[in-house]
């Protein structure tokens, strides 16, 4: 199918759910708990305390140009921490830039992108600015795994780039990395680019650092600071690309993002020099967090109101709403009479399921679950009201 894009702000995206979501809240002064955030809350303290003690004399030795470079502080944290070769690493201002510049630099108007679903809107929509021919292959509940052969299958001859996130968002779970492997190496006989959206890869209780770059010449792996610290402030990517690649993205970033912020690369780097405080920040929160909504969501299995899902990986995840399929009406219907906000799954392709972000502190968790609870029981004993009624007359 032909991507179309327009600035319509009732299309339905994540970003303009949100947005009219709590402005509507806002403008009833109604108190609300998002269960929409997809990451830490920003550690404001911790990154307050970082930069003002880099910077209580003036510039520190980080302050150093990035102009038309990488912070070399920040790129041999990179290459240690996910064990890549400095040479294939290029940062960029957020992932979702990283995104873009990939399909400016690997595809022609017109030419093929395949992606995922469910899946992150994103790669819809910087499919369709670029102007490019865009379909999906399914990832299926309720562990939402990749099968290489549907992806074979779903490839046209001008298919240019195959776009997968793992962890997977919505759903929050990993892939299987010999799978991911085996996909790569397939793609690579075809002379298409594999992308991997790993902006969750830091929330596993079971770190991998991921794909070989060297060993995947056909590669391209995405991150960000956004998701695994909080840093949304710093608006700080990346991406480890792989060999047959490399010149071109490169090239292109050169030319469309050659100067990422000295003062946001400097702080970064002063981050990451401490990036242990930040790692107990994300880790703090999700020992506490994610036991608290495993046991939710297994009781609201037993309660019958949700489909069982896999056990919980990362900060966010995607039940399916057993007797809810239009989600985008009971998520506002939810907002609007009890002050929580998640994601309704029509925002990434698949109604009748929910996206819920649990990396909280716990009373403001306890509260969200407590009183999405309410609203699932409510719903549903409308839902049943109704249908009784219909099926009276």
């Amino acid at each position: 199918m032909s991507s179309e894009i327009n600035n319509d702000n009732n299309v339905m995206t994540m970003a303009n759910w949100v947005r009219q979501t709590l402005n509507q809240l806002n403008d009833q002064s109604k108190p609300r708990i998002g269960l929409f955030d997809s990451s830490v809350p920003e550690p404001t303290q911790l990154l307050c305390d970082v930069a003002g003690k880099a910077f209580a004399q003036g510039a520190p030795d980080s302050f150093v140009s990035v102009f038309m470079r990488n912070h070399p502080v920040f790129e041999a944290w990179l290459s240690e921490r996910y064990d890549v070769p400095a040479e294939h690493i290029l940062c960029t201002s957020g992932a979702t830039m990283a995104v873009s510049y990939v399909l400016e630099a690997l595809c022609a108007p017109g030419e093929h992108v395949l992606t995922e679903t469910p899946g992150f809107d994103i790669f819809r929509i910087a499919a369709a600015v670029e102007h490019l021919e865009l379909s999906e292959f399914s990832r299926p509940a309720p562990h939402f795994g990749v099968d290489p052969l549907l992806v074979l299958d779903a490839l046209q001859p001008n298919t240019k780039v195959v776009i997968v996130s793992d962890p997977h968002n919505p759903s929050g779970l990993g892939m299987d990395q010999d799978v991911l492997s085996e996909l790569c190496d397939m793609l690579a006989s075809r002379g298409i680019a594999l992308v991997i959206d790993e902006v969750y890869k830091d929330y596993s209780d079971d770190f991998v650092s991921g794909l070989d770059i060297a060993s995947h010449p056909n590669l391209i792996r995405i991150g960000s600071m956004t998701k695994n610290f909080g840093l949304n402030a710093l608006r700080a990517g990346w991406m480890f690309v792989g060999a047959d690649l490399l010149e071109r993205v490169r090239n292109h970033l050169r030319l469309a993002d050659f100067s990422v912020s000295k003062l946001s690369h400097s702080v970064l780097a002063e981050v990451v020099s401490q990036s242990d405080r930040f790692d107990a920040f994300r880790h703090d929160i999700m020992r506490t967090a994610r036991p608290i909504v495993q046991d939710w969501l297994d009781r609201m299995v037993e309660d019958g109101l949700l489909e069982r899902l896999p056990p919980l990986e990362g900060c966010i995840c995607f039940p399916d709403l057993k007797h809810i399929s239009d989600t985008n009406d009971f998520s506002r219907w939810l907002a609007e009479t009890h002050g929580v906000i998640v994601v309704p799954g029509e925002c990434f392709g698949a109604p009748g399921f929910i996206r819920i972000g649990f990396a909280r502190e716990e009373a403001s968790l306890r509260e969200g679950l407590r009183k999405l609870e309410a609203g699932l029981i409510e719903y549903v004993q409308i839902l049943q009201q109704q249908q009784k009624k219909f099926a009276q007359n």
